[in-house]
């Protein structure tokens, strides 16, 4: 019987190979994963008069995903999000998925004219210290929650992360919860 140190570097390259392909094997998780460590929850109960009228509430919304974004129209990081948000609109909108931005605790002449300005895609709201309630107690903005066809929480993001940006890291989820394959 040979021993392991006499084998030739092929050989060590072929077991390393394998190794490291049993590894990424064993390793890979399938696409359910996106939504690892976190635990589907009821989502929030809510109601609210878009700026052009209309209500929306999560009864209304039943049977899409919804991404609730909360932000302000003072807020440098919650417009960061504006370009991704406008773009996973555009995308899945009429495959699914509402976006419902939630302007809290803002003037609304700053918010309508911030929406004119970004020329903001998906229903916007005025949400008060009640939606901060309602979701569960807001510290900071941008906050998003997106929200099953079912009413659950799916995930929950604080702030902005250039580096994970909203149509990546929401765009992932969103495919999955829409059985969207790209």
């Amino acid at each position: 019987m040979r021993r392991f140190s006499s084998l030739p570097p092929v050989a060590w390259i072929a077991i390393f190979a394998v190794l490291f392909l049993g590894i990424i094997i064993v390793t890979n998780k399938p696409s359910s994963s996106v939504f690892e460590g976190y635990e589907a929850t009821d989502g929030p109960t809510y109601s609210v008069k878009t700026l052009d009228g209309k209500e929306i509430s999560n009864e209304t919304l039943k049977g899409k995903v919804v991404l609730l974004n909360v932000w302000a129209s003072w807020c440098g990081p919650c417009q960061a999000e504006f370009p991704d948000l406008i773009e996973l609109q555009e995308k899945y909108g009429d495959k699914g998925l509402t976006i419902v931005g939630l302007a809290w605790n803002d003037e609304e002449s700053k918010v309508r004219a911030m929406v004119n300005d970004r020329k903001l895609n998906y229903p916007i709201a005025m949400a008060g210290p009640e939606m901060g309630e309602a979701l569960g107690g807001l510290q900071s903005i941008p906050v998003s929650i997106l929200i099953d066809q079912d009413g659950k929480t799916r995930y929950g993001a604080v702030g902005f992360d250039p580096k994970d940006r909203p149509k990546e890291k929401f765009g992932r989820m969103i495919r999955h919860l829409l059985k969207i394959k790209e």
